[in-house]
C-alpha cells in the first residue's frame, strides 16, 4: 500500500512514457511500453511522478474548434448538440461502461476557430485504452460537425497588400 502502484496497473509518466506495470520489486519498476519492456530503478521510476490510470480512474481532455460562421450557437445550442452526441456514441462503444463524467464547454475565440473543450472521466478499467480515448472524442468530433453541418475550420493568413501608385 506504500507503493504508487501493482502488477498490471497502467501508468503515465512525467514524460508522457505510457505503459502497464509488469513486473514491480523493492528495487526496480518494469513497464510494457509499446510492446516492449522498460526497467526503472525504483527513484528513477518514482521520480518521473508516474499517475496511475488504472486505480483512481483518470480524464481526458481534448480541444475542438468550429468556424466562425457558427457564433451565433456557441452559448447553447452547439455546446449541447456536442455534449448530447458524444455522450450518446460513447455510451453505445465499449468504452461507455467506464464513462464516469462527461461535459463541453467553450474554451476561447481563437484566430481561426471558437474552440470547444471535452472532458470525458473514465473508471481505471479503461486505463489501457487512454489515447484511443483522444483519438475517438475527436473522432466523434468531427461526426458531430458533420451530423450538425457545422464547418470545421483550417488555420487561415490575411495577407494585406499595400497599393502602389
Amino acid at each position: 500500500p506504500w507503493f504508487p502502484t501493482r502488477e498490471n496497473d497502467y501508468v503515465l509518466l512525467n514524460d508522457q512514457t505510457y505503459g502497464r506495470v509488469v513486473l514491480q520489486t523493492p528495487e526496480m519498476v518494469q513497464l510494457r511500453v509499446r510492446g516492449s519492456d522498460k526497467t526503472y530503478p525504483v527513484d528513477a521510476f518514482l521520480s518521473s511522478n508516474p499517475q496511475n490510470l488504472s486505480q483512481q480512474g483518470f480524464v481526458v481532455f481534448v480541444r475542438f474548434g468550429i468556424d466562425y460562421q457558427h457564433q451565433a450557437l456557441v452559448s447553447g445550442e452547439v455546446k449541447q448538440k456536442f455534449e448530447n452526441y458524444l455522450a450518446t456514441h460513447l455510451k453505445e462503444s465499449a468504452l461507455g461502461k467506464h464513462l464516469k463524467e462527461l461535459y463541453v464547454e467553450f474554451d476561447e475565440a481563437a484566430a481561426s476557430s471558437l474552440n470547444f473543450f471535452i472532458f470525458a472521466s473514465f473508471s481505471g478499467e479503461a486505463a489501457d485504452s487512454y489515447f484511443r480515448i483522444s483519438r475517438t472524442l475527436q473522432c466523434l468530433a468531427v461526426d458531430a460537425c458533420n451530423a450538425n453541418g457545422w464547418v470545421i475550420p483550417f488555420n487561415q493568413m490575411t495577407v494585406h497588400l499595400e497599393q502602389g501608385e
